[in-house]
């Protein structure tokens, strides 16, 4: 996982502009990558396999049952089990064993061993003889707006590197395959134009207010996140990406462009935090 997180930026600079950069010299425009991460076959049928089981997460806890949140905190998936810990947060258990198993529920992380303190009392929570209710109705949709939720956090609060944040954030739009609702996929993209300069993009594709963002299944917005993602860079201060237009201009992903041509004070990342309106 880690890999992954990594691989925009190592596969953004090709050999030549590597030792273009090395020797000061001015990066050429590069030619368009293959496809993004989130679009390969693995990605989608990853995100296929993390949305069945927090539907399972969620069914299960809401029955009161903790056993399957209990047993997915071994699962590969941080996002599963990021969710499995709230889930058992949600049903007793205690506030300092939560927050050890969502601290340890991060990208590129491992599951806690089984001796853990937090584990074991996930256990014993899970020991506990379930209410008998109807299972309530919990489908994809709401599966995959856990998941977007829980990423759109991590990104927000984490001190991620930029271009982990990025591949991350742009790891939402492989769950489009497990969304065959328009609506749900609508969900997704005011998800994921919360971390996004979402004024600049309402101008660039046409849409009149934030909300229509959702129109259409999100694709205009989806559209221009994949066009731009090589383009964004993270504001701290908004929490959010925004587009750094001239190495878009230059058809170099920022994170190679400000190698070459850094930021001015108080420009781009460095800007500083507007002053509250009195």
């Amino acid at each position: 996982m880690q890999r992954l997180l990594t691989s925009l930026f190592a596969a953004s600079v090709t050999a030549g502009g590597a030792l273009g950069l090395a020797l000061g010299q001015e990066p050429r425009p590069e030619p368009e990558q293959a496809g993004p991460s989130w679009n390969s076959p693995a990605a989608r049928e990853e995100a296929g396999r993390v949305s069945e089981r927090l539907v399972e997460l969620l069914r299960s806890s809401e029955r009161g049952d903790a056993r399957p949140a209990a047993q997915a905190l071994e699962d590969p998936s941080w996002i599963v089990r990021r969710a499995a810990a709230l889930r058992l947060g949600a049903l007793g258990l205690a506030p300092q064993r939560v927050a050890e198993l969502r601290e340890a529920a991060t990208p590129g992380s491992h599951p806690l061993p089984r001796e853990a303190p937090a584990r074991v009392a996930a256990r014993a929570l899970g020991a506990r003889e379930p209410e008998a209710v109807a299972a309530p109705k919990v489908g994809v949709g709401d599966a995959v707006r856990l998941a977007a939720s829980l990423v759109s956090r991590y990104v927000a609060e984490s001190k991620e590197r930029p271009a982990a944040r990025r591949e991350l954030l742009g790891g939402l739009l492989a769950y489009r395959a497990v969304l065959p609702d328009q609506r749900e996929r609508g969900f997704l993209a005011q998800v994921l134009a919360e971390r996004l300069d979402l004024a600049l993009v309402l101008r660039e594709v046409g849409l009149a207010e934030p909300k229509d963002v959702a129109k259409r299944g999100g694709r205009a917005l989806f559209r221009w996140f994949e066009a731009n993602a090589r383009y964004l860079y993270w504001q701290p201060r908004a929490r959010r990406f925004e587009l750094d237009a001239a190495a878009r201009s230059a058809r170099q992903p920022s994170d190679v462009y400000r190698k070459i041509h850094p930021w001015p004070e108080g420009a781009g990342p460095r800007r500083p935090a507007p002053r509250p309106v009195r």
